[in-house]
This record gives structure tokens, C-alpha cells and sequence, in this order.
């Protein structure tokens, strides 16, 4: 039997329709038949995942933007982080005394924003609801460690997990997170309903806003949802 690269490729097709001696004491050829054309779907499927796959990963490669073009907000962007522009009035010079900055100075504070994935393996019911309601919601409450209102629910990746003997379809879950978290000046962290203000309260330009019924750019949701079975 060789070894060698010369084989010719596996065909799909030919794990259905291919016929086997009959031996007494033998499988059901019945269930075999079923068992290979399941098998033969499920390879047609994969392979045509990974022509996907393949495909989108040439065009994204085709669309790398050249960095030299590319403006200080866009790079802030991509390295994970957001700059807020204050006007130089606000601010004065480190050195005796203290004079104010220029007008035409506009310091930038930049926020770094971490990307946070979890992943759920082998689930056998997703919640899929609770991952609809608290798509763009944050975290009501301490999760991961994160305080309340700074981690933001980007979405999910759902991958069904390929099962050979069992009928019930097991799932990969990759849930996406942003964290953005502002120091405040009285202590504890804003997130992302806090927005710098020119005029301070009472020494914080950091503040939570919300439109004339009270409610924030951001609604809050309970993230434990996303771990209970539907």
C-alpha cells in the first residue's frame, strides 16, 4: 500500500454510494447506508465552511488599509481605544505659575477599551433569547470582575459542534465583550454612560447622561443570563 502523495482526493460522494462485501454477523447495511450519507453531508458541509472561510480571509487580506493613511482617531480605533479632545483652557502648564494652555492646544485623553471573549463549549441548548435582549446592553451588575456599567455585550459566534454518533447538536459559544472603564475622580470607575464634560461637578468631568425620560445610551441587562440553558 503506498504512502505517497499520489492517492487520489477523498470524493464525499463516494462514502454514500460505496458498496461493501456482505459478511455474516456483519452491521445492518440499513443504518450503515444512513450512518454514511450523514457522515458524507456533514463533509460537504465542512469543506464548504472552509471555502468560506478561505474566501473571506483573501478579501480582508485585499483590504489591509496602509497605516500612513490613516487619521489618529482611526488608529485609536483600531488599536482598541477611543481619544476624547478637551479644550486647552481647562488645563495649565506644570511649572510656576502655572499659566493656562493655549486655546489652540486641544489635549487628548485617551481611553483604552479591552476586548474580552468568553467561550462556552459542548452547549447543548444555548439561551438564544437572552443573548438577543442583551445584545448592546452592560453589565447591571460586578461581572468578570468588571464594575457595573463599564463591560458592553458586542454579540456572539455560534459553531455547531460536529457530532458523528449523537443526533442532538452540541455548540461552540464565543461571546464578545468591550470593557471601557473612565477613573473617577471621587473614586470607582464610569463606564460607558459616562461622557467628560467641560464644567466639572463638583470636581468630576466624567458623568453619567440620559435622555429626557431618564434613560441612558446604554440600557443595563444581567449577564448571568447568557450561561443558563434555554
Amino acid at each position: 500500500m503506498s504512502l505517497s502523495g499520489d492517492a487520489p482526493p477523498f470524493d464525499p460522494d463516494d462514502a454514500a454510494s460505496r458498496e461493501f462485501s456482505k459478511a455474516r454477523k456483519g452491521f445492518d447495511p440499513t443504518e450503515v447506508r444512513v450512518h454514511l450519507t450523514k457522515l458524507t453531508e456533514e463533509i460537504k458541509r465542512l469543506r464548504a465552511t472552509e471555502a468560506e472561510l478561505r474566501a473571506q480571509l483573501e478579501d480582508a487580506a485585499t483590504r489591509v488599509p496602509d497605516v500612513e493613511s490613516l487619521d489618529p482617531a482611526a488608529i485609536s480605533r483600531a488599536l482598541g481605544a477611543e481619544t476624547v479632545r478637551t479644550p486647552g483652557r481647562l488645563w495649565r502648564y506644570a511649572i510656576d505659575d502655572a499659566p493656562p494652555v493655549d486655546d489652540d492646544v486641544n489635549p487628548g485623553l485617551l481611553i483604552p477599551t479591552g476586548n474580552v471573549q468568553l467561550t462556552w463549549l459542548r452547549v447543548p441548548s444555548p439561551p438564544w433569547n437572552a443573548q438577543r435582549l442583551l445584545r448592546g446592553k452592560v453589565n447591571g451588575s460586578t461581572f468578570l470582575g468588571a464594575p457595573a456599567g463599564t463591560l458592553l455585550f458586542l454579540g456572539v459566534r455560534a459553531v455547531r459542534e460536529f457530532q458523528l454518533l449523537d443526533d442532538d447538536a452540541l455548540w461552540r459559544i464565543d461571546y464578545h465583550f468591550a470593557e471601557q472603564t473612565k477613573p473617577l475622580a471621587g473614586g470607582g470607575f464610569g463606564g460607558w454612560n459616562h461622557f467628560y464634560r467641560e464644567e466639572a461637578d463638583d470636581g468630576e468631568h466624567w458623568l453619567p447622561i440620559a435622555d429626557a425620560d431618564g434613560n441612558p445610551p446604554y440600557a443595563a441587562g444581567d449577564f448571568s443570563a447568557l450561561f443558563q440553558f434555554e
